[in-house]
């Protein structure tokens, strides 16, 4: 899914725990078939925490990104409206 419908999503998980829940439940049930088939150890609830904290994680990471590419343009901007005031102000 895009940056913004994971934003989006991230957002409502924190603050919908009937749909945390059904999250829980459908990836539990999803990665634990897949756990008993490879007849591995595993803590789906861990792994599904460890999985969310990543993709917040990078959401944080796309949103600096953005940030900064503002930044940037801005200043190139300012830049660019300066010099031409220098050379035809």
């Amino acid at each position: 899914m895009d940056y913004g419908t994971m934003d989006e999503f991230g957002k409502h998980m924190e603050n919908c725990p009937e749909c945390k829940e059904e999250l829980s439940i459908r990836f539990l049930v999803t990665e634990g078939m897949k756990h008993l088939e490879d007849g591995g150890e595993f803590n789906l609830q861990k792994e599904l925490d460890r999985r969310l904290d990543e993709n917040s994680r990078n959401l944080q990471r796309h949103s600096a990104m953005i940030a900064s590419g503002r930044y940037l343009v801005t200043t190139l901007f300012v830049f660019i409206g300066m010099m031409l005031i220098l050379f035809f102000g």
